[in-house]
């Protein structure tokens, strides 16, 4: 059953919206998410074989705030297709 809303409603529904959509991967988000705090990737990014499984693969961000500039954070991101498509897009070089 769909639910109608009326014109008042409907600038809260968008709202209430994730702001980079459904993405599956968790990780992936929190890199975004970061990102949109003003957090600056610095390359390279490595691209290793998970820990404990190797036949997985995850990227590994050094991200920098220029705020906070001597205190870099590493977020490690699995392996996925809008993974790839970010770094691709964005020419990430990888190491």
């Amino acid at each position: 059953m769909e639910v109608a809303t009326t014109w008042q409603e409907e600038p809260w529904m968008i709202l209430a919206q994730p702001a980079h959509g459904g993405a599956a991967n968790p990780r992936y988000l929190q890199l975004l998410a970061a990102l949109d705090e003003g957090w600056v990737v610095s390359p390279p990014v490595s691209r290793r074989p998970r820990w404990l499984d190797d036949t997985e693969l995850v990227y590994h961000f050094i991200l920098k705030h220029p705020r906070r500039p001597d205190v870099p954070r590493l977020i490690t991101v699995p392996d996925d297709n809008a993974l790839r498509a970010f770094v691709a897009e964005r020419r990430i070089a990888l190491q």
